[in-house]
């Protein structure tokens, strides 16, 4: 599977998809709607950088202008097999972008959020980000941010 964190360098906003997680209400979590980045499944004969272009069209709408590798990794060894390719995706997220996504044939209902940089890192700190991609993703964003953002700073 892959997981796509949108990220605007020049507005420095992310864009987070929020939907009903089984896992979160099972556990019993007062608000089982969970902020989390783009993710899907990699289709047979697709690349991973490919599913997560298409994954970002098909959830939010959005074309990304790059990929930016993260991690490969296991999220549950001990008891699940599947593989995660994380990335951050420049793009651009204007205010006026679509507040709600996904695809009705899948049956995703998901609410689409920008949140301007500060507020992310509120998000992580407070624990309101809840799930690992989301969390590695805000990791690895506070570490490279500076990078993206360099082409839009003045001199």
């Amino acid at each position: 599977a892959v997981t796509v964190l949108p990220y605007d360098p020049l507005r420095d906003r992310v864009l987070l998809v929020e939907q009903f997680r089984v896992g979160a209400a099972a556990q019993n979590e007062p608000d089982p709607w969970l902020l989390e980045p783009v993710a899907g499944i990699v289709d047979p004969g697709e690349s991973v950088e490919q599913a997560g272009h298409r994954e970002t069209r098909e959830e939010a709408g959005i074309l990304l202008k790059s990929l930016h590798f993260i991690a490969r990794y296991y999220p549950s060894p001990g008891g699940v097999a599947q593989v995660l390719h994380s990335y951050i995706g420049l793009a651009d997220l204007p205010d006026d972008l679509a507040r709600s996504g996904g695809l009705a044939s899948e049956g995703e209902d998901l609410a689409l959020h920008l949140v301007d940089y500060e507020q992310f890192e509120a998000l992580l700190e407070t624990g309101e980000l809840a799930n690992a991609p989301i969390i590695l993703g805000a990791q690895y964003l506070a570490q490279n941010r500076p990078q993206y953002r360099a082409p839009y700073q003045a001199p």
